[in-house]
């Protein structure tokens, strides 16, 4: 179902209150335990996560089931609390710059991510998206995902294994649906995001930065 932009302009609302009233009392530490935990319940053919993947993204994905079981154990098996651990430290020198100032050099400094992130995944393959995603919960961000018509499945499944583990986490994320005709919905998206992290092609991506504030 398509978003209108009253849809969007509310979700943005609801995902500011979740950012302002969750991720300030959250350490990175425990956001990553969440991710982790939630895409620890992806693994195996058993998987409730796993069978609800396999079931409905070959219809929009054109992958598969063989094809949706590797990508299932390809991106959440490199979801875990090591890898999400080593990979802001590795961005950001030390993960505990996200939650308090920190000595660098001879100076104290402290990370602070966008308020507000907005989302524009591809479908051709669900791992950067669903990185994303985690990226956008560590940096304390609310997050508007608009979800890619090639695959709507494995971003919206993703968010609600989170729910699963952590609801107030997921308050944080709004998974949305519309057409790039929608250029209305698309241009209050990128005027109310603080930052923009876009998939695609280079055409998609310099029409999003054009059209970006």
């Amino acid at each position: 179902m398509n978003a209108t932009v009253e849809q969007l302009q509310a979700a943005k609302l609801r995902t500011l209150d979740a950012r302002e009233r969750i991720l300030p009392q959250r350490t990175t530490d425990q956001i990553i335990h969440s991710l982790a935990t939630a895409a620890g319940r992806w693994f195996g053919p058993a998987s409730p996560w796993c069978v609800k993947a396999v079931e409905a993204a070959p219809a929009t994905t054109g992958f598969s089931t063989a094809m949706v079981e590797e990508a299932v154990r390809l991106t959440f098996g490199a979801l875990t609390h090591e890898a999400l651990g080593e990979l802001v430290d590795r961005e950001l020198a030390n993960r505990r710059v996200l939650d308090e100032f920190c000595l660098h050099g001879r100076v104290r400094t402290r990370a602070t991510g966008p308020r507000l992130l907005a989302h524009f995944l591809a479908g051709n393959i669900p791992c950067p998206g669903i990185v994303s995603i985690c990226c956008g919960l560590l940096l304390r961000a609310a997050n508007i995902v608009k979800l890619s018509s090639r695959d709507p499945v494995f971003p919206a499944l993703f968010v609600e294994s989170i729910r699963e583990v952590d609801p107030d986490l997921a308050e944080c994320v709004a998974i949305m649906e519309w057409t790039r005709a929608d250029t209305a919905v698309t241009e209050a998206a990128l005027a109310e995001a603080n930052a923009v992290i876009a998939y695609g092609d280079d055409h998609s991506v310099n029409k999003l930065r054009r059209a970006a504030p």
